[in-house]
C-alpha cells in the first residue's frame, strides 16, 4: 500500500525538494546495504550458504543474463536494464543500491529500477502463498 501510495504521490507532484534531496539518497542508500548486512549472524551464513551454493551461482548468472537479454530486445536503457537484472537477481533495494554507483547510473535509472523491483516484490507476496497453498 505504502509503494502505491508514493508511487503515486510522486507521479502527481513530484519532488519539490529534488535538489536537496539527490545529494543524499546515494550515501542513504549505502548506509542501508550496510545496515543490513549488521544484523546478520556470519556463521548462519557461512552454514547455509556452503549448502546452496551451486543453486546460488545458478540462479545469480540466470537472471542476470535473462535480464540483459530483455534489455537487449526491449531496447530498454542499458543502466536501467541492468540496475533490475541485478535487484532482481540478487536482493532487491540494496543491489541496487551497491550497483549503482558501480556503473554511474544516474538518479532516474535508480528510481525506475527501485520501482520496478518493488513492485515485482509486492506481486511475489501476492502470488508465492497462493501457489505454495496450490502445490
Amino acid at each position: 500500500m505504502a509503494l502505491i501510495t508514493g508511487l503515486v504521490l510522486s507521479l502527481s507532484f513530484g519532488n519539490p525538494w529534488l535538489n536537496h534531496t539527490k545529494k543524499y539518497t546515494p550515501k542513504f542508500l549505502a548506509y542501508s546495504v550496510v545496515g543490513l548486512g549488521a544484523g546478520m549472524n556470519l556463521n548462519v551464513v557461512a552454514k547455509v550458504g556452503s549448502a546452496g551454493v551451486g543453486y546460488t551461482v545458478i540462479g545469480i548468472s540466470g537472471t542476470l543474463i535473462l535480464g540483459y537479454l530483455l534489455g537487449k530486445l526491449l531496447k530498454a536503457n542499458p543502466d536501467s536494464s541492468t540496475l533490475i537484472a541485478v535487484g532482481t537477481a540478487i536482493c532487491g533495494g540494496s543491489a541496487i543500491a551497491a550497483v549503482a554507483p558501480v556503473i554511474q547510473a544516474k538518479s532516474q535509472d535508480v528510481s525506475v529500477a527501485l520501482v520496478i523491483v518493488f513492485l515485482l516484490n509486492a506481486t511475489a507476496l501476492i502470488i508465492f502463498p497462493w501457489l505454495g497453498h496450490q502445490a
